[in-house]
């Protein structure tokens, strides 16, 4: 049977690990934080060719090209159609990853729409979905000043480089 002593050594003992993991996340000491996939090769893509392996090759408007075997990690709704911007890094277990930016919906010139939440981090942008964008040296935060950027239907301009122009809240 259990006494009233059993159930607060109980209370007490949940308080401290509740106590313990918040100073862990204010010290940076948990796993609070997803590795960021910061892009290593972007651009608007220009033409798009099936390989045999079923992967892809992308041709870009700097006149690079991209290939994606077919064990690709797709993000973002999709892989890139042409006149889309082209995002691909590696993963830190070695998966290359690859996304597809449309356009602004507002027709905006050299805007491509990467609708999501996100903050400020020393020149980059980190995204609420684990993606980690330089920001433009012409970034325009709107009105959000303090380097936190949420609103529920908000997105981030991109340019052809793939670099944060900045933020619409919607």
């Amino acid at each position: 049977m259990k006494t009233g002593s059993d159930r607060s050594d109980y209370f007490i003992a949940a308080a401290v690990i509740v106590c313990v993991s918040i100073v862990a996340v204010v010290a940076g000491w948990g796993p609070v934080s997803r590795a960021s996939r910061a892009p290593t090769v972007t651009g608007v893509v220009e033409e798009v060719t099936r390989l045999p392996d079923g992967g892809r090759s992308y041709r870009l408007a700097d006149g690079s090209s991209v290939v994606i075997a077919s064990q690709k990690n797709v993000l973002l709704g999709g892989e890139p159609l042409v006149g889309e911007l082209l995002l691909a890094g590696m993963d830190p277990d070695g998966r290359q990853w690859i996304a597809g930016i449309a356009r602004s919906p507002n027709r905006e010139p050299h805007c491509f729409w990467f609708a999501n939440n996100g903050r400020d981090s020393n020149g980059w942008i980190e995204t609420s979905d684990g993606f980690r964008l330089r920001k433009s040296i012409r970034f325009d935060p709107a009105y959000f000043r303090d380097g936190n950027y949420q609103s529920p239907r908000g997105y981030f301009c991109l340019n052809e480089s793939g670099e944060v122009t900045g933020y619409i809240p919607a």
